[in-house]
C-alpha cells in the first residue's frame, strides 16, 4: 500500500476508536473529518457518531443529531456521497434508540422524512433505522413510527431491497398490523429473500397466526436461503409442527451449512423432544 493509503486507514482506525470511547470532545474532531476527501475517513467519522451516544450525555448527543441532520441536507455537495448518507441514517437510529428527550425527536423526524426520499437506498437505510431507534419502545414516537413503515410498505412495489428493508422495520418494530402485509409477501412465488425478509419480520413479532404461513415456506425445497430464514422464524415462532421439516433439513445431505446451523437452532429454541436425537 501507497504511504497516502496507510495514512488514510490509520485516520479511519482513529475516528472509529474515538467513536467507541464515547468521549464529548470527539464530536468536534469527527465533524472536522467529514468534509475529507477520502471516503473512508468520512465513513468511519460518521459512523463513529453514532458510536459516541450510547455513552454521553444528552448535550452531546443532540450535537451528534444535528451535525448528521446537516450531513443528510447537503445532499451530494462537498463530496457527500450515497453511502456516506445512508452511514448517517444508521447512526441517527442508533442515537435515538438511547436517548430520550430532543436529539430523540430530531433524529426520528429526520428518519421519517428520509422515509419520503426518492431515492430508494436512503429510503431503504431510513427504514432500519427507525427500526433501531424504536426497537422495544413504548412510548408516544411508536405509533406514528410503526404507522409509516407499515404505509410505505403497503404502498411499495417492485423494488426488492426496499420492501426487504421494510419487513424488517416492521419486525423490530413488532408492528402486529403489519402482520397480513407480511404473510402476503411470504405467499408471493417471487423473490426467496423478499420473503424470507418477510418470514423473518413476522417470526420476530411473534404472531402465532403467521405460524402456518412461515412452515409452509420452510417446506419449500427448491430455495434453500427462505429455507432458512424460515427456520429461523419457525424457532422465534416457537412453531413444534416445523419440528419434523426442521429434522429433516438435518438430515438431507444437499442442506447447506446455514439452513443446518439455522435448523439446529430453531430446534433448541422448540424445545421438542423429537429434535433430541438429530441434534446428539
Amino acid at each position: 500500500a501507497s504511504p497516502r493509503a496507510f495514512i488514510h486507514s490509520a485516520v479511519s482506525c482513529a475516528a472509529s476508536a474515538l467513536g467507541k470511547l464515547g468521549r464529548p470532545e470527539a464530536v468536534p474532531v469527527l465533524r472536522g473529518k467529514l468534509n475529507g476527501r477520502n471516503r473512508l475517513t468520512r465513513y468511519s467519522a460518521v459512523i463513529a457518531l453514532g458510536q459516541v451516544a450510547p455513552r454521553a450525555d444528552e448535550g452531546t448527543r443532540g450535537d451528534c443529531v444535528g451535525i448528521l441532520t446537516d450531513l443528510l441536507a447537503s445532499g451530494s455537495r462537498g463530496g457527500m456521497d450515497v453511502q456516506a448518507r445512508n452511514f448517517a441514517l444508521v447512526s441517527l437510529g442508533r442515537i435515538a434508540a438511547v436517548s430520550d428527550g430532543e436529539a430523540r425527536g430530531a433524529a426520528v423526524s429526520r428518519l421519517l422524512r428520509s422515509l419520503e426520499e426518492r431515492n430508494a437506498s436512503h429510503r431503504n437505510f431510513a427504514a432500519l433505522g427507525l427500526g433501531l431507534a424504536c426497537m422495544g419502545r413504548e412510548d408516544a414516537y411508536l405509533a406514528p413510527v410503526t404507522d409509516a413503515v407499515r404505509g410505505a410498505l403497503a404502498r411499495a412495489t417492485g423494488d426488492v431491497e426496499s420492501r426487504g428493508a421494510l419487513c424488517i422495520s416492521a419486525g423490530l418494530l413488532r408492528d402486529i398490523r403489519s402482520a397480513e402485509l407480511l404473510e402476503g409477501i411470504v405467499r408471493e412465488k417471487g423473490d426467496g429473500a423478499l420473503r424470507g425478509a418477510a418470514a423473518l419480520a413476522l417470526g420476530l413479532i411473534g404472531d402465532p397466526s403467521a405460524i402456518a404461513v412461515v412452515r409452509g415456506a420452510l417446506a419449500e425445497k427448491q430455495d434453500p436461503q427462505l429455507r432458512v430464514d424460515a427456520a429461523v422464524a419457525a424457532g422465534l415462532l416457537r412453531d413444534g409442527e416445523a419440528v419434523e421439516i426442521l429434522v429433516g433439513i438435518l438430515g438431507d445431505a444437499k442442506s447447506s451449512q446455514f439452513a443446518l446451523g439455522s435448523s439446529a437452532a430453531a430446534l433448541g429454541r422448540i424445545g421438542d423432544e423429537r429434535a433430541v436425537e438429530p441434534l446428539s
